[in-house]
Formats: C-alpha cells, sequence, structure tokens
C-alpha cells in the first residue's frame, strides 16, 4: 500500500457564484451534477480507476470480501406486504 500514488484526475472549476437568500455560495463543481454530459462522465470514469487501482493493492481484501459474503447469508425479514385482506413479512432464509 505505501507504494501507492494517487493521481487524481483534474476537476475543471467554475467560476459561479450564487446568491442564496442573502448568501453567496460558490459551487465551482456544479458541471459534475449533469451526471449525462460527456466530460463528467470522463471524470467519474478516471474516478473508477483511481479507487480500483488502490482497492487492488488493499490487503486482506480477499477475507474481507468473503467474511462479508458470509454475513449476508443470514437472511433477512422485510417489512409487511399486504395480500388480499392480510399483511406478512416476506422472509429469507439464511444457513
Amino acid at each position: 500500500m505505501a507504494s501507492f500514488r494517487a493521481q487524481y484526475p483534474p476537476a475543471r472549476r467554475l467560476d459561479l457564484v450564487e446568491d442564496l437568500f442573502g448568501h453567496l455560495v460558490a459551487d465551482p463543481y456544479r458541471w459534475l451534477e449533469d451526471t449525462g454530459a460527456a466530460d463528467t462522465r470522463g471524470w467519474l470514469a478516471a474516478e473508477d480507476e483511481l479507487w480500483a487501482a488502490y482497492r487492488a493493492d488493499l490487503p486482506g481484501r480477499d477475507a474481507f470480501a468473503a467474511r462479508v459474503g458470509e454475513l449476508l447469508q443470514v437472511g433477512y425479514v422485510s417489512v409487511p406486504a399486504w395480500r388480499g385482506q392480510r399483511a406478512g413479512a416476506c422472509r429469507s432464509g439464511g444457513h
């Protein structure tokens, strides 16, 4: 892990300041709110690549993932759902 050097993708800054109820609020990264825009998708892809590179070298990652998988097998009980005149919970069994 000590050898990992993060190269964050550049994020352009807008010169955008709004007056919200008498308070000036800067919002230089508003462009990231447009998830359909090509530049936003490109920036998000670069962030995903950065996370993937970091995550690949995490020690104990496989053991952690296996343990989380085990813990998720305990089952659950959902909120009640109406079926005709009756309410009941859906159940999922674990081991």
